[in-house]
């Protein structure tokens, strides 16, 4: 079969050891992964000679990496591929749209009704006491008026976070306690947003394109390992629907990966590498047919 091979180098320009991922270039669809060598080689069986993006990351950030769904697509197509390989389920009549997209003319849309969502098996997304995560997306909401989730659980159990807008503001709840974290996000219909909840060992954020909107200590558990995880909906059977689109939805458990204000980047595992931390790179393909 070809390959693809090559080697990794680090910001210093010495060999390093990296999580190294090919995605077709095409779809962005998760081929294979790799972890080069001491002096940084690396080579990565592909099933075609088709053109591949190889991605390296901070072996950290990619083994806390649970979910990236870029949303690209051809309009009203319900595939959706998770870079980090779980199986991306559609209900109801959430879709991929080209009538908006942040990155690479596509996004998912949703349009505001119950039970429209996207979801994936929970087993990763269990969230353990005072451990860090960052869950983040690109937002295009078309109405500010209602609540609006974009992550949260199928399930109702204590502990769960729902993640979402509410009016005129950015909020964390949880479930068995209520709303932690309510904070003016300042965002207007029909523009682009990134929006970030993020958590250190102790404390909560919300961020909004990199500015901190505002914080609350927190350090207890998500609850049980049971149900789904949700994006575009934030409460069980798919209530607090979001309405408008959504674009590259990322989750990372053990990693905080915002500790301070930063400006958004475009975090698709086929375009850039994830540049929050040291090291990582996108290296351009060298297919060897065999």
């Amino acid at each position: 079969m070809p390959s693809i091979s090559g080697v990794v180098y680090d910001s210093s320009g010495n060999p390093a050891i990296r999580t190294v991922r090919a995605y077709l270039r095409s779809s962005g669809a998760f081929v294979n992964r790799t972890l080069s060598a001491g002096d940084g080689s690396y080579s990565i069986t592909v099933p075609t000679t088709a053109e591949h993006i190889v991605v390296a990351h901070d072996a950290t950030l990619a083994n806390a990496t649970k979910l990236l769904v870029p949303m690209n697509g051809t309009n009203g197509s319900t595939a959706f591929t998770d870079s980090a390989g779980h199986t991306v389920t559609v209900v109801g009549s959430a879709a991929i749209s080209t009538a908006q997209g942040k990155f690479n003319g596509s996004s998912a849309y949703f349009n505001g009704s119950t039970g429209n969502w996207l979801k994936v098996p929970y087993n990763d997304f269990v969230v353990t006491s005072a451990q860090p995560y960052c869950f983040e997306a690109w937002v295009y909401p078309t109405t500010m008026s209602g609540q609006h989730g974009i992550f949260g659980y199928d399930t109702e159990a204590t502990g769960r976070r729902f993640f979402g807008l509410n009016g005129a503001n950015l909020y964390i709840e949880q479930w068995g306690t209520g709303v932690v974290l309510s904070v003016a996000h300042n965002m207007t219909a029909n523009n682009w947003y990134h929006v970030a909840f993020v958590r250190d060992t102790t404390t909560q954020y919300a961020y909004v394109n990199g500015v901190l909107k505002g914080s609350v200590g927190n350090t207890s558990p998500f609850g049980t390992s049971s149900g789904s995880f949700a994006i575009g909906s934030s409460m069980q059977g798919g209530e607090h629907p979001f309405q408008g689109y959504i674009d590259c939805a990322r989750a990372i458990i053990g990693e905080p990966v915002y500790i301070t204000a930063f400006t958004p980047s475009n975090y698709e595992l086929q375009y850039l590498a994830n540049t929050e931390f040291g090291g990582n790179a996108i290296v351009y393909d060298r297919v060897i047919p065999i």
